[in-house]
């Protein structure tokens, strides 16, 4: 799913093992996770995938 080049908006991510609340912030080029539940690491792995495909570097 395509997502807006917003300067900045928040996100809810839903997986099978996780839910986690990310803050894109295109302006300073960073992915911030603001809240999780579940299996983080799937969390984190999830968060990566989006903050290379969104060209986010922190």
């Amino acid at each position: 799913m395509p997502v807006q080049k917003l300067p900045f908006f928040t996100q809810m991510e839903t997986g099978d093992y996780y839910t986690m609340e990310l803050y894109h912030d295109h302006a300073n080029q960073r992915l911030r996770m603001d809240d999780y539940r579940g299996n983080i690491k799937k969390a984190i792995d999830r968060a990566l995938v989006i903050a290379k495909e969104q060209d986010l570097q922190k």
